[in-house]
């Protein structure tokens, strides 16, 4: 073989080389790519099962027997600065204290009612408009928590308190500003759901460990007002 094919021979080599060189950078890199689409994939398809999941918890809450409360305020656990309607369907936190006999039902360091029915089997449901201003809670009491203790030591799950509490910090971290708030309690699933009643959207869930009776719970501050509502079937 002549010099000039030996040339020709090793220049054609050195071009596959080349080529198959460049051929493998490419398929490396869509194998990249590929795997970088099924771990995009895989992630998604985890969201969508936890909202499938999630879906299926809420139709089981919202397809049981929504079993309405008739809710009304019970003035002898209102605070002195409460004013109640006279249907007693309604609460706003009023400028001064009333002359109000005490009684261990009512509560008189923090401005908080109770319903006057309280419940200790099956499942109620009651709804409140509780409008856009002040600082509210809205929830369930048992009925052995204290009336007379300050706010941080009573109201909490672990004593025995269920409420979703409005107030600027934590409108921000819930991403929605509710104007009405719905409380499904249910003593058969041991549970206590709190949603918003304009949307359905489940807000959060108690699980409640009680032999007591428990009672429908409002807390009201400065330029809030609360209204019980009929609940919409």
């Amino acid at each position: 073989m002549s010099a000039y094919c030996l040339m020709l021979v090793l220049l054609l080599s050195c071009c596959t080389m080349r080529i198959h060189t460049s051929d493998l950078e490419k398929l490396l890199e869509e194998n990249k790519l590929l795997s970088h689409k099924i771990e995009i994939l895989q992630k998604e398809k985890e969201i969508l099962e936890k909202e499938q999941e999630r879906n299926r918890n809420e139709l089981v809450w919202r397809r049981g027997d929504p079993s309405p409360a008739n809710v009304t305020l019970d003035s002898e656990t209102a605070h002195p600065r409460l004013i109640l309607s006279n249907d007693l369907k309604s609460v706003r936190l009023g400028n001064t204290t009333q002359e109000l006999p005490d009684n261990p039902k009512r509560f008189t360091s923090d401005p908080c009612i109770l319903g006057s029915k309280g419940f200790s089997y099956g499942m109620h449901t009651w709804e409140v408009e509780v409008g856009d201003e002040g600082d509210r809670a809205v929830g369930a009491m048992k009925e052995s928590v204290g009336r007379k203790e300050d706010f941080p030591r009573r109201h909490s799950p672990e004593k025995g308190t269920w409420a979703v509490y409005l107030t600027e910090e934590s409108l921000k971290s819930m991403g929605e500003r509710p104007k009405k708030l719905g409380v499904h309690l249910s003593f058969d699933c041991r549970k206590l759901n709190i949603y918003n009643a304009e949307t359905m959207k489940r807000i959060w869930t108690f699980y409640i460990e009680v032999d007591e009776k428990i009672f429908p719970f409002f807390c009201i501050g400065p330029g809030a007002e609360m209204k019980i509502t009929d609940l919409e079937l």
